[in-house]
């Protein structure tokens, strides 16, 4: 879509970086880790886990990416309480939708 809206083709060879950064749009992995933090805030808030892990290479779990995006983004799993915080670290909005 942003091509189409730029009006280029995939013979100009532009990257998709260089796309989607006139158009002002975020990369998919900020959205992704914005998306995952936002849901780990309402399972923390909401639901706590138990259990035993199994023998064997321990898979990647949930929790484990969690873990790196918090530490990515600077934050604590006690900083969920203070919400415009929370919400002013994990927003990944894209530079056109920033009203502050």
């Amino acid at each position: 879509m942003p091509r189409h809206i730029l009006q280029v083709s995939l013979k100009d060879k532009i990257r998709n970086e260089v796309i989607r950064s006139r158009c002002g749009i975020t990369d998919i992995v900020e959205k992704v880790q914005e998306a995952t933090l936002r849901w780990f805030d309402h399972v923390l808030r909401n639901l706590s886990v138990e259990g035993d892990r199994g023998r064997g290479r321990p898979l990647q779990r949930w929790s484990d990416n969690i873990k790196k995006d918090l530490e990515e983004k600077g934050l604590a799993e006690g900083d969920v309480v203070d919400r415009v915080r929370w919400r002013r670290a994990t927003k990944a909005a894209d530079p056109r939708t920033v009203w502050d």
